[in-house]
């Protein structure tokens, strides 16, 4: 998380084998970013391949978190535009 490494506070990455010995779509990466003056965003994948579902979480929790981010960017220059916060 590079590119906004100053409004990010947390990131944890969790990996689980789910069923164990016994194989399948049991490799499970889960993804939670803490986003300053947000909602936690938690992304979960789930393959056969433990990296594959690393590289999916990590690339669907890095969009989710620019997009985010570019939604508040977008509400707080909308704010200090807005006609509410001009004095007359």
């Amino acid at each position: 998380m590079t590119v906004c490494p100053d409004r990010v506070e947390r990131l944890i990455v969790r990996l689980k084998d789910i069923n164990g010995p016994k194989g399948g779509d049991d490799k499970e990466c889960s993804v939670e970013i803490k986003i300053a003056n947000s909602a936690p965003i938690i992304v979960t994948k789930r393959s056969t391949n433990i990296y594959t579902s690393i590289h999916q979480a990590m690339k669907r929790a890095s969009r989710t978190t620019l997009r985010r981010i570019g939604k508040i960017n977008n509400r707080d220059t909308s704010l200090l535009n807005s006609s509410y916060l001009i004095p007359r």
